[in-house]
């Protein structure tokens, strides 16, 4: 782009256009930001709200099911006594036929200290019984707490129901089964010795759940319900980790890659799970008396009749009521914790990326929007001068076209009415009129030149092997009389045997007399000193050998700030326009883009009142060359 100087003379439309434009665009800036982190703001509370109902609906959905096997596993003092194994068997295929993830439990186990030892026994699902077995390394933990509590003499249940090292459900074989209750009322301010007076234990059932099944099925399964909507953890853009509360903390189930230890209590969202929802109790017991077997005795009926309150201790409470709650229904957080950290480090981190975005975006659009109403009036300024180039060059060329037809009129009116009758003076006057002539025609040749690269772009020249000696000495020749009345000391030197080039004769030819004009037409002002030098020699180039013309004044020169420019279409010089030299703006323009269709370069060095050095430089024909025509494309 040419680097043009746009001044405005006086504030006009244009300028009062592009304040309004740059005020709203600054305008819009500042609310798009604001607007942007409002945006961002509300997101981060509606994702952090998102992902802390999904986490608190995964571990509820667990928890609940959790919650009704340890309901529906339990076994009744009576039934545990009396070896009645067809009521629980039938209770059991119900719940497998029924739970939501059925593969949850493993196995089922009795542990009871019938004659004063602490047995096993393992439930059989094809007999449908349970049978004696022998105590696993897991349950180390779990036998002595379970031992320790039976050889007692109040036999109370003190036994917390879930396992804390283990994924196990610890559940009291007592005189009050659960199932049976109609009416569970949670309050706190029942007396611990109703809870212990009511529950006593004969025995435990320990349910142990299937540990893999959890880790590669279940949570994959409820990660990708609650989580995101996609079959596989990799779309989701949370990664979740579930850990156990031991020290140090052991993962249970991850999502992607390995949580780092210090980075096990610092989610975007946590929940606990692994625990016995006491909101969950009412709901699932009034559903169970549909699992009974058959019509209950007068005896079973009066246990029934039993309506219990549940006691939740406080966590600060005392050691015994701890006890007595936790024995009942266990820990109260939850073994388990979920942790759900989203994928960019942080939801925070997520939020700021995403805000980060759409600020780029944003301010990209108004920078698009900034940028193309500058270039609208860059472009209109360029238009407008180049309109105005485009008038200058027609007054310019009518001029120049005007002052030879003159010139011959007059000449040629002498001759015809008798004024001019010496031979002498008629030489003279012919001299004057082929002179004036020869310029004019090279003038329309010049015009139509321009107008034929204009049109569709393109020029044609034809193509022939030719002496550039010959037309350097023609072009000069052009121009012998102007040379000798502005008293130009001419020096041609052309070294001896140069290649022929292949050019069009008469195109090359206007180029170089379009320097030599140049030269005549911005000689210095000393008549004295006026000095054109030309000299024409082989340039041997890299990849082939190549022909210079080199053309070099003594005139007024070009500014540093015009140099860059002179080769562009209807550019003239600030000096030249302030010394209102005659000149249309498009000869510089016609030489390069004659030199360049001819697989030429062309360079200039320039220096103001020194003089100009204009150097040619043409590929040298080879032997492949053929005569013909081609085509320029001006691009």
């Amino acid at each position: 782009m040419a680097n043009v100087r746009y001044r405005f003379q006086k504030p006009g439309l244009i300028s009062a256009a592009v304040a309004l434009l740059a005020a709203t665009l600054a305008t819009l800036a500042v609310l798009q930001y604001r607007w942007i982190g409002q945006t961002s703001d509300g997101e981060r509370e509606k994702m952090q709200k998102s992902v802390k109902l999904a986490a608190e609906n995964l571990s509820r959905d667990f928890d609940r099911e959790l919650t009704r096997t340890y309901l529906e596993m339990q076994i009744d003092s009576t039934s545990f006594e009396r070896k009645d194994w067809e009521n629980y068997a039938l209770r059991f295929h119900r719940w497998k036929t029924t739970a939501a993830y059925p593969k949850l439990v493993g196995k089922v186990f009795v542990a009871d200290n019938e004659r004063g030892t602490l047995h096993l026994s393992a439930y059989d699902e094809t007999k449908q019984r349970f049978e004696e077995t022998t105590w696993l390394p897991q349950f180390a933990r779990v036998k002595s707490e379970i031992e320790r509590d039976l050889s007692g003499a109040e036999k109370n249940c003190k036994v917390e129901f879930l396992a804390p090292d283990i994924p196990a459900l610890i559940i009291p074989i007592s005189t009050v089964n659960l199932l049976d209750l109609q009416n569970v009322q949670v309050s706190s301010a029942q007396n611990e010795s109703q809870i212990r007076n009511l529950v006593r234990c004969s025995g435990y059932t320990i349910v142990l759940l299937d540990s893999d099944y959890i880790e590669s099925e279940l949570f994959p399964l409820l990660v990708s319900r609650y989580f995101n909507s996609a079959v596989n953890d990799e779309d989701s853009h949370y990664d979740v980790t579930v850990v156990n509360r031991t020290e140090p903390p052991q993962i249970i189930y991850q999502s992607d890659s390995p949580a780092l230890p210090e980075t096990l209590d610092k989610g975007d969202a946590e929940s606990d799970l692994f625990a016995l929802r006491f909101d969950e109790i009412q709901s699932l017991l009034s559903a169970a008396p549909r699992l009974q077997k058959q019509s209950p005795t007068s005896e079973e009926k009066q246990e029934r009749a039993v309506s219990v309150s549940v006691l939740i201790a406080p966590q600060s409470g005392s050691n015994s009521a701890m006890t007595a709650a936790g024995a009942l229904f266990g820990d109260e957080r939850g073994r388990w914790q979920l942790i759900a950290r989203h994928r960019n480090s942080s939801l925070e981190a997520a939020v700021e990326t995403m805000r980060q975005r759409n600020l780029i975006v944003s301010f990209g659009i108004l920078l698009l929007l900034a940028t193309s109403g500058i270039l609208l009036v860059v472009l209109s300024n360029r238009s407008r001068n180049f309109a105005r180039r485009q008038t200058n060059f027609v007054a310019s060329v009518t001029h120049e076209l005007r002052t030879p037809l003159a010139v011959i009129r007059a000449a040629s009116e002498n001759i015809a009415d008798g004024i001019i009758a010496d031979n002498a003076e008629i030489r003279e006057y012919g001299i004057l009129i082929k002179d004036e002539e020869r310029r004019l025609s090279a003038m329309v040749e010049q015009v139509l030149e321009f107008a034929g690269a204009q049109t569709a772009n393109r020029q044609h020249y034809e193509n022939r092997r030719e002496n550039i000696a010959v037309m350097v000495r023609a072009a000069l020749g052009d121009y012998k009389s102007e040379l000798e009345d502005r008293g130009f000391q001419v020096v041609l030197e052309i070294e001896s045997d140069l290649p022929e080039i292949r050019a069009d004769r008469e195109a090359l030819r206007r180029a170089i007399g379009n320097l030599v004009g140049n030269a005549v037409k911005y000689a210095g002002e000393i008549r004295e000193k006026r000095r054109l030098e030309i000299s024409v020699r082989a340039a041997p180039d890299k990849m082939s050998k190549q022909v210079e013309i080199v053309v070099k004044d003594n005139g007024a020169g070009i500014e540093k700030y015009d140099l860059p420019h002179i080769f562009k279409l209807f550019y003239r010089g600030r000096k030249a326009a302030e010394s209102q030299i005659k000149g249309s703006g498009i000869g510089l323009s016609l030489v390069k883009q004659i030199v360049e269709a001819h697989g030429g370069k062309i360079s200039v060095v320039s220096e103001t009142g020194r003089g100009s050095t204009f150097a040619l430089r043409l590929p040298a024909a080879t032997d492949s060359d053929l005569d013909g025509i081609f085509t320029h494309q001006n691009l």
